[in-house]
């Protein structure tokens, strides 16, 4: 009799990942600090292993004040709490932020500043010989333990798990901004500790030679050479050399162009940290928190990505778009959210983000079809969730009924739209060239097969969320450009559905479902032929509550412009009962400036801020020209899409307003 061999399930791998990877962590960091260390920074060989530890427990202690008070403030009145949160300074080098994260930087600033003046205070007293060289000493070394502390904030808001966005409602867009510029001030922090250590050693000596033994083995005994501690300068060296890559390759530029490169660079970041933590034992202890955090994440997205799904449907539309529909998959993707996808037939490493354009949920395993306690259970989810949206973007598949025939022909799926790129090399045409072979070669072996030949995806996603409420206000109004158009479609097809289940349901709580205005720009003269927004427009409500706009540019000057001041004076005029708005914008930054501009003249907005360029929103003085009117999305008075109304200045209540700007690209 022989017995079977149980296999180790990934999902026990993850588990066993996430909880060892981090206790190991810790017990590194306790021997650490218990036991002495073996890196150039050592507080315990000067005997400040105490001191060590309180500002460990300090930084511990304002980590979680500081999570407490994001958690709270996400959790006032109306989602996302009051006017003043969501109000903007415009900076000359940042461009707008709004006033939370100024006082987020302005916390993270003072807390650096105290554990500076903390350890520079600690090593300067340790020394009582005159002039500028414990100085330096301590203001070297004490930067280098502010590095430390700047290096875990700033890989903590690197987690796609939905930490942030569910435990403090903080979009992905914001929280990557965040980790951007904590990334540039942990290098900057850098060069200046390896300035501040230049100038010591040189000073010390009288010459280079000691700093380049020290970095650079350069003239190094043999002894030293030998010797575990010889090599922990060059372990910092190498450490900043990373930091310093790893941020040339970040550049907006290489993210928008080369992406796969920018994602297989940022890689290079866990040698940094390894070799960081090599040089200076603290960066270890500083670090643990956000480490856990990040490693726990990673082994669940590993885990998550191990599922195949199958494209099912590939097609390069005339409007030049691509439709990607990948069946047999049950992700539940969230109006606004975002996946990430791998094709192990291009390349097993790249991995390509894309906005969901529409997603129906998986059906049950049993086959059957309970529509009627689905739907009622969708909507008391609804209606009992007063933080965040958890509705599918489609709701399940509804019986056999003459009231929905729209629904019946919905399969179970995600669809991506993806505009393909210029050169033949790219990562678009790659794919299409790949499904085209794949297809190619089934019509050759089987040639009656009507049924495409699938091409296995990974997904990891998705991510994102709008603000809470947002599907909820009276009027949402979407403005996208170009391939921003997938969120938009998205959000839409989401609020019809919402309402075509509700009239079908007795447990309904949707008694006047949002109206939804869709403004969409693009150069393509067959958009209007897209097959997710000819399937918008046939939706049974969407007579009834849908009104879509589409403004084709061609870019000639007698071509229409989309009038983003227009599309708020018909807001105001035709919509004289709205007293909350939410608005969904993502397309280019011109456009966005307009949007974000004149969205703020409508209403006080408490949305989830803007995101714009650095710059900010251009606003030309009076009878001045315009210098974006030769963009397709710049308004143009003479063809404007809407018309302006003469009961612009009728209302006189304030609207409240809902704003997301989703990030360009995706």
């Amino acid at each position: 009799m022989t017995q079977s061999t149980r296999r180790i399930s990934p999902l026990q791998v993850s588990a066993v990942f996430a909880v060892l990877l981090p206790a190991c962590l810790f017990l590194s960091a306790s021997l650490l600090l218990e036991k002495g260390c073996v890196s150039m920074i050592c507080p315990e060989n000067h005997g400040l292993k105490d001191m060590a530890k309180m500002s460990i427990i300090a930084f511990y202690f304002w980590l979680a004040m500081l999570a407490s008070l994001l958690a709270l403030a996400q959790r006032t009145s109306w989602g996302h709490g009051h006017a003043w949160k969501h109000s903007h300074a415009t900076l000359h080098f940042f461009g707008k932020i709004s006033y939370p994260q100024i006082l987020i930087w302005l916390l993270v600033l003072c807390h650096q500043l105290l554990q500076y003046m903390y350890w520079y205070n600690a090593y300067r007293s340790r020394s009582s010989a005159p002039g500028i060289l414990p100085v330096l000493q301590a203001a070297y070394k004490a930067i280098g333990l502010n590095i430390g502390i700047q290096l875990s904030l700033t890989l903590l808001p690197t987690s796609r798990g939905g930490f942030l966005s569910t435990l403090f409602g903080i979009g992905y867009d914001s929280s990557l901004g965040f980790h951007r510029l904590s990334g540039i001030l942990t290098v900057k922090l850098s060069i200046i500790h390896v300035a501040l250590f230049a100038a010591f050693a040189t000073l010390r000596s009288g010459s280079w030679e000691s700093f380049w033994r020290i970095t650079l083995m350069i003239g190094a005994s043999p002894e030293r050479m030998a010797s575990y501690r010889g090599w922990l300068g060059p372990a910092g060296l190498v450490s900043l050399l990373l930091f310093i890559w790893v941020a040339v390759n970040s550049v907006n530029w290489v993210r928008r162009k080369h992406y796969c490169w920018f994602w297989i660079n940022h890689f290079a970041v866990l040698l940094a940290i390894l070799a960081a933590m090599v040089h200076a034992s603290p960066m270890l202890w500083y670090s643990l928190p956000t480490l856990a955090f990040y490693i726990v994440d990673s082994c669940v997205r590993v885990y998550n990505r191990r599922r195949q799904y199958t494209i099912t449907r590939l097609e390069v539309e005339e409007c030049g778009y691509v439709r990607l529909d990948i069946g047999d998959c049950h992700v539940p993707a969230s109006p606004g959210q975002w996946v990430s996808i791998n094709i192990p037939a291009i390349s097993k490493v790249e991995w390509h983000p894309f906005t969901v354009a529409n997603c129906m949920p998986h059906p049950s395993r049993n086959g059957k079809n309970n529509i009627n306690s689905n739907i009622s259970k969708s909507v008391r989810t609804s209606s009992s969730s007063s933080s965040s949206e958890t509705q599918y973007l489609l709701a399940p598949t509804p019986p056999p009924s003459s009231e929905l025939p729209h629904l019946q022909q919905q399969k179970a799926g995600l669809s991506l739209i993806i505009k393909p790129a210029p050169s033949h090399a790219s990562w678009t045409q790659q794919l299409v060239t790949t499904w085209q072979n794949l297809q190619q070669s089934q019509r050759q072996s089987d040639p009656e097969s009507n049924i495409p030949a699938p091409l296995v995806i990974h997904i990891d996603g998705p991510h994102g969320t709008l603000p809470p409420r947002f599907l909820r206000s009276d009027t949402i109004l979407i403005v996208v450009g170009g391939s921003g158009i997938p969120g938009g479609l998205a959000i839409a097809k989401s609020i019809l559905n919402n309402a075509l289940n509700s009239a079908t349901s007795y447990a309904s709580t949707i008694t006047h479902p949002p109206k939804v205005l869709l403004y969409w720009t693009c150069r393509s003269p067959a958009a209007h032929d897209m097959t997710l927004w000819r399937e918008l427009l046939a939706h049974p409500r969407a007579h009834a509550l849908l009104e879509p706009h589409l403004c084709i540019t061609t870019g000639k000057p007698d071509s229409p412009r989309l009038s983003v001041p227009a599309i708020i004076r018909h807001l105001k005029a035709d919509h004289t009962k709205t007293r909350t708005v939410s608005v969904y914008a993502c397309g280019p930054a011109a456009l966005m400036d307009q949007v974000t501009t004149q969205v703020a003249t409508l209403g006080d907005v408490v949305g989830d801020g803007f995101e714009t360029t650095p710059q900010g929103p251009y606003l030309p003085p009076a009878n001045e020209e315009d210098p974006m009117e030769d963009e397709p999305w710049a308004p143009n008075n003479s063809t404007p899409v809407v018309s302006p109304s003469n009961a612009e200045h009728s209302r006189r209540t304030r609207i409240r307003i809902l704003m997301h700007v989703e990030g360009y690209g995706r």
